[in-house]
């Protein structure tokens, strides 16, 4: 009985080690050893010529809080979640087997026009939130161990291109709570605005000088949230930092417009926190804080 339990106990520090193997494996960033993986290309048991693998699941794209720090570019984001059968095209190279992975696409005309059509105008101009789309097969290639610090978190990145979309299942704008929260745990309030407290009310217009959409009181400034949408570190539709890139010919639509004495935000009314009850227009750059004005074009939040 004795040498059983001591045989027991053996076994459990070997396992506890191996776990923590792996788990340091995962905190720098690498992959696990696996005879499936040879340099940044995928093998078989049987060859080591390079090969892509044809893939279905599902593609989310999401525009998530700004990092001003050092990850400029990385506010806009694809993930592809592999389904069942693709998932075995990865056994022994995934630490959690339906990890979501990061992913850069190659897109091509046809891909362009469908996500120029399907994608919301929020979503276009870099409004928080995320779009989800079935994946009925598209080629992944360039398998390795993603940017931990930059990425998210995600322990994976791939290339695809020649992608199949399937219909969209999933379309929502971000809620409060996400403006007020930067990725990565730090809980700064990033570009957030302050009102000018001179003022009794502040209008926000639907476009410089044109239709008022909505009064804001400072006196509440408590009660709301103000985001600035129009900054350099948020990417949107078009921008070279897209995770999608497409070839030179394709003229992708970005009808973004920089308006000098003017800034352009999302309003949360008082106590509000769908994104679906939030507005998106201008407000004059006089009616703002001009410290946190100064705050928000220099990064210093």
């Amino acid at each position: 009985m004795r040498i059983l339990l001591l045989c027991l106990f053996a076994c459990i520090q070997l396992y506890a080690k191996d776990l923590k193997a792996e788990e340091e494996v995962m905190l720098r960033g690498e992959l696990p050893r696996s005879s499936f993986l040879k340099a940044d290309c995928y093998t078989t048991p049987d060859s080591e010529e390079c090969r892509d693998l044809s893939l279905s699941g599902m593609l989310v794209f999401q525009n998530r809080p700004s990092n001003q720090l050092e990850c400029e570019g990385t506010s806009s984001i694809a993930l592809f979640y592999p389904d069942e059968e693709s998932v075995e095209s990865f056994r022994g190279i995934l630490i959690y087997g339906a990890d979501a992975i990061k992913v850069s696409i190659k897109g091509d005309k046809a891909l362009y026009e469908r996500l120029d059509k399907e994608f919301s105008q929020w979503y276009k101009e870099g409004l928080m939130g995320e779009v989800r789309f079935l994946l009925k097969k598209g080629t992944f290639y360039n398998f390795s161990a993603a940017d931990m610090v930059c990425n998210g978190g995600w322990i994976y990145q791939i290339e695809a291109k020649d992608i199949e979309l399937g219909e969209k299942i999933f379309d929502e704008l971000g809620n409060r709570e996400q403006y007020g929260k930067v990725f990565g745990g730090i809980d700064r309030q990033y570009d957030s605005l302050l009102l000018n407290s001179k003022k009794q009310s502040v209008n926000l217009y639907i476009s410089p000088n044109k239709k008022v959409i909505a009064t804001i009181l400072p006196a509440k400034q408590k009660q709301i949230l103000l985001y600035r949408i129009d900054h350099i570190h948020t990417n949107k539709w078009g921008d070279k930092r897209y995770p999608i890139t497409f070839d030179e010919s394709i003229k992708i639509k970005n009808q973004q417009e920089k308006h000098k004495n003017w800034v352009k935000v999302i309003y949360f009314p008082p106590e509000e926190q769908s994104g679906k009850k939030a507005y998106m227009g201008y407000i004059k750059r006089s009616d703002i804080n001009a410290e946190s004005l100064r705050k928000s074009e220099n990064g210093l939040y």
